[in-house]
């Protein structure tokens, strides 16, 4: 509505959004300590044994524990009017979706061994920390560090961000061994959201979608090697260690093989954004010397305020974006799948994925760049889709393209490097040898290559970037990002695989048969913030409840409606019948069927929209 009156207004630029937050995620926490509950405090002991049990049962919360207390804790400015509520803190590798679960099972065993039913409230804090985290500084000297910066984007502007959105830079969390001394590990981009849908389960269960290369440094094993000529290259593993098995086999949801919790910032940006804060601080330091050394006039007092109000500036940055390393709160989540090394589509082309399962309090959005983002490519910008969340797949780059699909010689992406760019495919495949793979004897690979559609602009990609998705001129996803090669000339060749090539693979890394679908996600991510803490539209018995459910939901059905237009030859999900039953939870039994409502002016229904996307 507000939107409407904007463009009634006469402006056609101007974009309105809204954002909707839970109270207990942005109003201040009140706690105190309980008083004068003698029997509580009597049962106190083994009700917290009790608790510690239960969350010892839970692999999402199994050794992870940090804090169990009883605090009269809620948003009450008087805090001893807050309920009684035993507050429990897990690390950061403790995976939020599951917590729901744990809350029910001790709330159950409250009431089965007669303790008084209290609120129960989890969350990642990992408290104080004996030792803050460790800082790697770049090595050489001040000009050769810039470059470096300056090459791989590698200095952060603005606060690190809460939420992991498409495109946005992670690496392992953990150093790597770079001969005697320790490396940062490579990094690279997370691609999108994608959802998986397992036979038999009405869940779609979400995880972020990168590349193989990305995930490497997770295993023990990744070592970086400096050469005789001074360059850092990744070292072949050793034939027993964790990463040469995963390189050979992948990582099967099931494995057992350990591996690293994954972060956002990656550590070499954390790295690099520290030494640059403290040079730009070095910098002001080195103009107020001169200052002080002049004269006291009014124009000089008013430089010297601006220098100081500059560095209490950088003084903050750099207080903030330490702290959220030392309180862990980089991390992003532990991976869940990854297909090695040895895999080939049947066109002998590479599969390079990694699937990561995010931390819920971490999850963002599919959402694509919009226009100032898009501004230096000028007319190859794909302005079909600025703001828009990424599509499902509409368009192949493949040669040969699945039945009915047509396919596309042009994509974007966003990257973590090189940012937004515009590209397009060679027609035909490319033989390609990696030297990442050598070490398993692997057959060369054919690759579809891709290439910036205006070199004078920039690449379309370079080193950081690796791990995109790329994306079609209306915005539906198209490939992900693995590899490349610079050119004698300068240019750069990258490497695509075709998305329906990367699902498939997916696919087989489960048991036969046990995926239903696979797609990239528009429609869950508003669940998880909406609600309350565990966000009340994540429940499918709440959530219909909530009014917010009823606009987002309606926003759903434009999006759904306006691919209903667009009356695709080809879509990227399986099909079913007219006659197939709605879906709503085990208990909810509904008459209706899918060509009931199939049409938003027939059967059921009856409306239309003002606009389609």
């Amino acid at each position: 509505m507000s939107t409407r009156l904007i463009r009634d207004a006469g402006d056609n630029e101007t974009q309105l959004h809204v954002e909707i937050i839970a109270p207990e995620l942005s109003t201040r926490i009140y706690f105190a300590p309980v008083r004068n509950e003698l029997q509580l405090f009597q049962q106190w002991d083994n009700l917290r044994s009790m608790v510690n049990r239960r969350l010892n049962a839970h692999l999402s919360t199994r050794g992870r524990m940090t804090l169990i207390a009883l605090l009269r804790y809620g948003l009450n400015p008087y805090p001893s009017n807050n309920p009684i509520t035993i507050y429990i803190s897990v690390n950061y590798e403790s995976e939020e979706e599951h917590w729901q679960r744990v809350i029910d099972d001790i709330q159950s065993n409250m009431s089965k061994f007669g303790y008084p039913e209290l609120p129960v409230h989890i969350e990642h804090n990992v408290g104080i920390h004996v030792a803050d985290f460790e800082l790697v500084s770049p090595v050489g000297d001040r000009r050769e560090i810039q470059a470096k910066m300056s090459a791989g984007n590698l200095r952060i502007d603005g606060d690190y961000k809460e939420k992991i959105d498409l495109g946005d830079p992670i690496g392992a969390a953990r150093y790597v061994e770079k001969g005697k001394d320790k490396g940062n590990p490579l990094s690279g981009t997370f691609g999108c959201y994608i959802e998986i849908k397992k036979k038999g389960s009405s869940v779609w269960e979400k995880y972020g979608l990168t590349n193989y290369h990305v995930v490497r440094p997770a295993f023990t094993g990744f070592k970086l090697e400096v050469s005789d000529m001074g360059k850092t290259e990744i070292a072949s593993p050793e034939v027993r260690s964790n990463l040469y098995r995963v390189d050979n086999d992948g990582f099967k949801p099931s494995s057992m093989i350990p591996s690293v919790s994954f972060e956002c910032p990656p550590r070499i940006k954390h790295n690099f954004t520290i030494w640059a804060i403290n040079d730009e601080i070095s910098q002001v330091e080195k103009y107020q010397a001169q200052m002080l050394s002049g004269g006291t006039s009014q124009q000089e007092k008013a430089t010297m305020d601006r220098l100081d109000a500059e560095k209490r500036d950088f003084v903050g940055e750099k207080t903030a974006k330490l702290a959220h390393f030392n309180k862990g709160l980089h991390t992003i989540g532990k991976l869940y799948a990854a297909s090695g090394f040895k895999e080939r589509a049947d066109d002998q082309g590479r599969l390079d994925w990694a699937l990561v399962r995010i931390n819920k309090s971490r999850v963002g959005s599919n959402q694509l760049p919009g226009k100032e983002t898009w501004k230096r490519w000028g007319a190859n910008a794909p302005r079909l889709t600025y703001d828009k969340p990424l599509g499902q797949q509409t368009m192949s780059i493949s040669p040969n393209p699945p039945t009915g699909m047509q396919r596309t010689v042009h994509g974007w992406k966003l990257g973590a490097t090189t940012g937004a760019t515009a590209g397009e495919f060679h027609e035909i495949k490319f033989q390609v040898d990696l030297a990442d793979d050598r070490h398993l004897g692997v057959q060369t690979s054919t690759e579809i290559a891709f290439q910036s559609c205006d070199p004078n602009i920039g690449p379309f990609s370079s080193r950081g970037d690796f791990g995109s998705v790329v994306y079609d001129e209306l915005g539906g996803i198209v490939g992900l990002l693995f590899r490349g090669q610079v050119l004698n000339t300068s240019s750069r060749l990258i490497y695509i695989t075709p998305i329906e090539h990367v699902f498939s693979s997916i696919k087989g890394a489960y048991r036969k048969d046990e995926i239903e679908d696979i797609r990239s996600t528009t429609h869950s991510g508003e669940h998880w913030g909406i609600g309350g803490l565990y966000g009340t539209m994540t429940d499918k018995w709440q959530s219909p409840a909530d009014p917010l459910f009823w606009v987002h939901h309606a926003n759903v059905d434009r999006f759904w409606w306006s691919w209903q237009i667009l009356d695709l030859k080809k879509h990227a999900a399986g099909n079913v019948t007219l006659g197939h039953g709605i879906f709503i939870g085990e208990t909810v039994k509904l008459k209706a069927k899918l060509k009931d409502v199939m049409h938003i002016k027939k059967g059921l229904l009856c409306y239309e929209y003002e606009d389609t996307y």
